[in-house]
């Protein structure tokens, strides 16, 4: 399913769009447009990532009433999806991360999208659930007892050799 979005209703929505520097080149989610002189723009790269964020946050539309509840669950998915904002497209220098602030929230209010809606305790539930998987596919590999007690062998081995180095000198 496409991920559609309006910014009609966004006061600044002109503020929203930015020159594309000549050494441009799109990334897979850039969203471009062509002035009527020819010259190109690009959506500002935090709209874009705030409007892939609705998703995940659960928020089909960001209004004055709902914007700090967003904002809240932006910040606690930070912490375990990273960054919403990285270079090197406009966004910092490479490798530079930065998350979505209050203000570019507060910027975007009146965006629809038809992400769907999510309560406090379902965005939770999908929460903890990226959380595990995340935690799955990082564990460590299974505990070795045999490997532990050879490894430990043989550093008590390594100590005394060098003790007995230290003693030869």
């Amino acid at each position: 399913m496409s991920l559609d979005w309006d910014l009609t209703a966004c006061k600044n929505k002109e503020t929203f769009w930015e020159p594309v520097p000549g050494d441009y080149h799109p990334g897979m989610y850039d969203t471009t447009h062509e002035q009527k002189d020819g010259t190109i723009e690009r959506l500002a790269p935090f709209v874009t990532a705030a409007i892939f964020r609705c998703v995940v946050l659960g928020f089909g539309q960001i209004t004055a009433k709902n914007v700090d509840e967003i904002i809240i669950r932006s910040r606690m998915y930070d912490r375990i999806g990273g960054a919403a904002l990285r270079g090197p497209n406009g966004t910092g220098p490479d490798h530079d991360e930065h998350n979505l602030t209050p203000d570019h929230w507060h910027s975007l209010v009146g965006l629809t999208t038809n992400a769907s809606t999510l309560s406090k305790t379902a965005f939770g539930k999908n929460l903890t659930r990226i959380m595990r998987e995340q935690a799955e596919r990082h564990q460590p590999p299974p505990y070795d007892e045999d490997a532990a007690q050879d490894a430990a062998v043989s550093e008590t081995m390594d100590r005394r050799d060098a003790s007995q180095q230290r003693h030869a000198l």
